[in-house]
């Protein structure tokens, strides 16, 4: 609700409105639903409303069942943003981006600014490890990226901290993963 609010007010300075909208993978499962969630998105779109998509945690019981194996938003991101034809997709995450080695244990870990080729190197330097409130860690958003890019979508992995138009305009640290045409 908090982070919703968030995005509410932020938005309202720039009198754009937000929706919500709760997904899980499986919404993605069946032709007929997935259809119906691009014409929705596309609904608010066509109304300058932005949608902020989240996993349905209450109804998405796999994360329980199955020892949390659903990467929770960077893989729904994946299918979303392929769904929906995106020209670019922006993960935030607690570090500003793809380090080789992990930054909160490795204080020289250095930053990955562009990547080119996204291949098991790259994978493996993409930790699992998470914080309280994630699932994947870096991983997950790596094979997020992956999906996309191979659909022509570029990715950027960036740190929530800073402002959209940072990130986007290139003026804060961060990791872009072009598409690939």
């Amino acid at each position: 609700i908090k982070l919703i609010k968030y995005y509410k007010d932020y938005f309202k300075k720039y009198k754009i409105l937000v929706s919500q909208i709760l997904l899980t993978h499986h919404s993605f499962a069946i032709d007929e639903e997935k259809k119906s969630i691009i014409q929705i998105i596309d609904a608010y779109l066509a109304q300058k409303t932005i949608p902020i998509i989240n996993e349905n945690d209450l109804v998405c019981k796999e994360e329980l069942e199955y020892k949390r194996m659903f990467t929770d938003n960077d893989i729904l991101t994946a299918l979303v943003g392929t769904a929906v034809n995106a020209n670019m997709v922006i993960i935030l995450t607690d570090v500003d981006g793809l380090y080789k080695g992990n930054p909160k244990t490795i204080s020289h870990a250095e930053l990955i600014e562009k990547v080119e080729h996204l291949d098991n190197t790259i994978k493996e330097m993409a930790s699992s490890e998470t914080n309280d409130l994630g699932l994947g860690g870096m991983l997950s958003k790596v094979e997020a990226a992956e999906v996309l890019t191979n659909s022509g979508i570029d990715v950027i992995i960036a740190n929530g901290k800073y402002k959209l138009e940072e990130i986007i305009e290139n003026r804060v640290k961060r990791t872009i993963f072009p598409g690939i045409n």
